[in-house]
């Protein structure tokens, strides 16, 4: 996440983005079950992580974010 601090602007670490970012490529490698598991963990944390417009501020790349976006379509994520 970007933050705005006294002028200048500074990335705060959030784990949930990198649990969420390995469980897009667990996903899009056809590891589905550890995806949806980890994913879905990532998102119990900051469900916030389920909008694109937040994967964007947090500096995902757009092959990604349409990864993604695949995950996050899932049944099992959108039930969260």
């Amino acid at each position: 996440m970007i933050e705005q601090v006294g002028g200048c602007k500074q990335l705060k670490y959030k784990p949930e983005s990198t649990k969420l970012a390995l469980a897009v490529a667990l996903y899009a490698k056809g590891e589905h079950e550890k995806a949806l598991n980890m994913a879905q963990s990532a998102l119990r944390l900051d469900k916030s992580f389920a909008h694109v417009d937040v994967l964007k501020q947090n500096l995902w790349g757009t092959h990604l974010v349409a990864e993604a976006q695949k995950l996050l379509s899932h049944p099992n994520i959108q039930a969260l």
